[in-house]
């Protein structure tokens, strides 16, 4: 900030009147105008800091607006217990696939022994014909 303008002269004579020495007042005035030079605020000073104050207002505004979305969007997530329970359904859907598929192949193996115990006694019952049909030619 910059410093502010401060009339020494007025001030050492104004000491000076009420009994102080001319070199105490020049050091009690030279001290308080740097004092008051650095910690004073100018209407420069507080210029700045205003601007200063407007732009985290706006990026304090930039913020709620991005917290509002995210915030949105969290609502919009899938709730976490649901997505396990989801979860453990398909895992059910998979092991109740593996069992019916299980079943399907133990079926399909039943039949096919059973077709193969019909084509056996096809063969068998060919074979028999074959023979008596081959005797009665003869």
């Amino acid at each position: 900030m910059n410093a502010m303008a401060f009339d020494t002269h007025k001030h050492v004579k104004a000491l000076k009147e009420a009994g102080a020495a001319e070199a105490l007042a020049e050091a009690l005035v030279a001290t308080v105008g740097a004092v008051a030079g650095e910690h004073l605020a100018t209407k420069a000073g507080l210029a700045e800091v205003k601007a200063d104050i407007v732009e985290l207002k706006a990026d304090m505004r930039a913020l709620k607006s991005d917290m509002r979305a995210l915030k949105s969007k969290v609502a919009r997530m899938p709730d976490m217990d649901a997505l396990r329970a989801e979860f453990a359904s398909k895992s059910e859907l998979k092991s109740d696939l593996a069992a019916l598929e299980s079943r399907i192949n133990q079926q399909l193996a039943e039949r096919f022994a059973a077709l193969y115990r019909q084509l056996w006694v096809m063969a068998a019952s060919v074979v028999g014909l074959t023979v008596t049909l081959s005797k009665l030619i003869s």
